[in-house]
């Protein structure tokens, strides 16, 4: 018999006091850019103003483990202050509807969702080759859904075409889920799956004549008529061969990350300062602004408390 999932995951939280958290998000900033990443994750820097579009994802899997789709949209309005300026609250107001549509046409595309959602877990990081796990960092996150038998990942995007589909096959993620899973469910990895449900943004945008409320009409009509091109699932699985590959990455990483903490030189990789719009610390590395134009936050990883 399986133990109780509880049960479990206390163990993974056991001797872990101290150790720096490593994400999913921190390793995709510190594969974009060293320097990023230190910035971020290391010195806690954030610019002064968010980023609008950083909430979306927040707000589409609270709808979803709510299961309610004005809860989406009201994660959005609730974050909006009296500093906002006109152009920022109508932008919100489009987002707000925006997340609301997406939550809606998710709850009627699946009806199957787990009733363990949102699970953190946190997973040591073993060297392969002695067996020993670093004191330094261990690998933390969310699982999104858990099933019996399979995990469950809700994501959002842009777009959806054959490079996104293929890049899953060896996406980091997935293997550091799969392998969280396995100890908590008791079951070999090669045994369990991820349901990889995907909902696109929005192809179409609020006309310049249209008001909010004639949008949000349209935008609704549109993910109820065209399922097919807004939502899609995968199934994925690992191989044995393939987790063993993971853990020898995830080693590597936690190296090189433990070198950068002990001050260590970054690496800059210039094609992200423009690649997916302009860096937020792009002033910052070309000298123009100091650190002070940047604030603080008490934690590297506010999603997860540390």
């Amino acid at each position: 018999m399986n133990k109780p999932t509880s049960e479990i995951q206390s163990r993974l939280l056991e001797c872990f006091n101290g150790a720096t958290r490593l994400t999913q998000s921190s390793l995709t900033t510190f594969l974009s850019c060293e320097e990023l990443y230190r910035l971020k994750y290391v010195e806690r820097m954030r610019p002064m103003a968010e980023n609008l579009n950083l909430s979306m994802g927040t707000a589409f899997h609270l709808g979803i483990e709510t299961q309610l789709p004005h809860r989406a949209s009201e994660s959005i309005k609730e974050q909006m202050g009296p500093a906002w300026n006109q152009q920022d609250r109508e932008a919100a107001a489009v987002a707000s509807a925006t997340v609301e549509a997406m939550v809606a046409g998710a709850l009627r595309m699946w009806s199957d969702w787990p009733e363990r959602q949102e699970i953190e877990f946190t997973l040591p990081l073993m060297n392969p080759a002695t067996g020993r796990r670093s004191r330094k960092h261990v690998f933390a996150g969310k699982l999104d859904g858990l099933w019996s038998d399979r995990v469950g990942e809700w994501k959002t995007a842009s777009r959806l075409d054959r490079t996104y589909i293929d890049r899953l096959e060896l996406d980091f993620q997935v293997s550091a889920y799969l392998e969280a899973a396995g100890i908590m469910l008791g079951k070999p990895v090669s045994e369990l799956s991820v349901t990889y449900r995907i909902v696109k943004k929005p192809s179409i945008k609020q006309r310049k004549t249209e008001a909010l409320g004639e949008y949000v009409t349209r935008l609704q009509k549109d993910y109820q008529e065209r399922q097919d091109f807004y939502f899609a699932e995968l199934t994925l699985t690992r191989s044995d061969e393939q987790m063993e590959r993971w853990r020898h990455e995830a080693w590597a990483l936690h190296q090189r990350i433990l070198d950068i903490e002990n001050g260590g030189m970054t690496i800059r990789n210039t094609r992200s300062c423009t690649q997916f719009g302009r860096c937020a610390f792009l002033d910052l590395c070309c000298g123009t602004v100091g650190p002070d134009a940047y604030r603080v936050i008490e934690t590297s990883h506010p999603e997860l408390g540390a």
